[in-house]
């Protein structure tokens, strides 16, 4: 962890995790539906990042993140099994919207990968509150 104190780690990333949904929402409206897909993404990578701080987890890559969250939030019982599912959803869709010389996000699945971001920021915004963090 960096020198600032845990809780305003904690508290830094989560914020970017609502800031990058804000702008995922943003570029839907405006009909950029892969860079939406992708923002989606990230917004979720650091509501999970900064759950994993907050047991001072310092994860290497993005599925690094995905496999300290589920060891040590899913497999705990923390999060339902679900939030885990969707995050590798949205991390393949992030890929495949970045990289895909052939894909072609539609409205209808951005919207959705835009609620399953919701769903796991909601979820880790409350532990987090639970937890005294925000």
């Amino acid at each position: 962890m960096r020198s600032m104190g845990l809780k305003k780690q904690v508290c830094r990333e989560f914020e970017k995790a609502e800031e990058t949904l804000k702008a995922a929402k943003e570029l839907l409206t405006k009909g950029f539906y892969a860079d939406s897909a992708s923002r989606a993404y990230y917004a979720a990578f650091h509501a999970v990042r900064a759950c994993l701080f907050s047991k001072q987890l310092v994860p290497k890559g993005h599925k690094g993140v995905s496999i300290l969250f589920a060891q040590h939030f899913v497999k705990e019982g923390v999060f339902p099994q679900d939030f885990s599912r969707l995050l590798t959803r949205l991390r393949e869709n992030r890929e495949e919207s970045d990289y895909g010389y052939a894909f072609m996000a539609s409205r209808e699945d951005t919207e959705e990968r835009l609620l399953d971001a919701e769903k796991i920021i909601d979820g880790i915004k409350q532990w987090l509150k639970k937890e005294n963090y925000l």
